[in-house]
């Protein structure tokens, strides 16, 4: 055992793992800024009372997807409309998200 931990093989490969290591570490880290989009984020809007081709702007300048995931008659509401939405008003999101919206 002594004899390893004095040879100059060991401490030279022990110290290129640890640099291999730390380079790829530091890479990994570096690349979630960009896989994630970090920094890049909205404030949703109210959609409450906007029509389904307004939505579709919306989709056009932000990326929004939006997925219907409910229709009720209401008759204080103008048909077509979006009644509520999910995440809400003011909540952050990034670009590309799915808004689940209920129409009247």
């Amino acid at each position: 055992m002594k004899n390893l931990l004095s040879s100059r093989q060991f401490w030279r490969t022990l110290v290129i793992m640890g640099v291999v290591s730390f380079f790829l570490l530091l890479m990994i880290l570096l690349s979630l800024r960009v896989f994630t989009r970090h920094g890049q984020s909205y404030i949703v809007p109210d959609f409450t009372g906007l029509t389904v081709d307004q939505l579709g702007s919306l989709h056009q300048d932000y990326g929004f997807n939006f997925v219907v995931i409910d229709s009720v008659f209401d008759e204080r509401h103008p048909a077509g409309s979006v009644l509520r939405h999910d995440p809400l008003p003011n909540a952050t999101v990034k670009r590309g998200r799915k808004f689940y919206i209920t129409l009247v």
